[in-house]
């Protein structure tokens, strides 16, 4: 008994899963555009979730106002939904991206990144 105990832990240990990895989309929009678009969009919410409480006339004006802010970059609605599922099956390239937003909407300032800062108080 103890020796399938043991033979099954070692199975177990040694197989390892290897995060699966995912084709770019031909059309993926570049981590540095993703940033400037996300940091627009991040600003554009906030605004229109301050001033709007109606959660139907939030959602329209959020639509409308994100297929302009994409128009204004050049980024269809579809290519931006793409992108968006691609780097959110990539954590670390997410992460990356979100931080780097979040740096520009503090100003520049490097501070510790929200992983960090959870990382002290656990």
């Amino acid at each position: 008994m103890k020796t399938i105990l043991i033979l099954s832990l070692f199975l177990l240990s040694s197989c390892t899963l290897k995060p699966k990895e995912y084709d770019a989309p031909a059309d993926l929009i570049p981590q540095d555009s993703m940033v400037l678009i996300m940091h627009d969009m991040s600003i554009m919410e906030s605004y229109i979730h301050q001033k709007y409480v109606q959660l139907e006339r939030y959602a329209l004006l959020m639509r409308k106002s994100g297929d302009s802010l994409l128009g204004d970059f050049g980024v269809s609605r579809a290519r931006y939904e793409t992108s968006v599922e691609y780097y959110g099956k990539n954590p670390k390239l997410f992460t990356q991206i979100y931080d780097s937003v979040l740096v520009k909407l503090e100003g520049g300032k490097v501070n510790t990144s929200p992983h960090e800062a959870l990382e002290q108080y656990r």
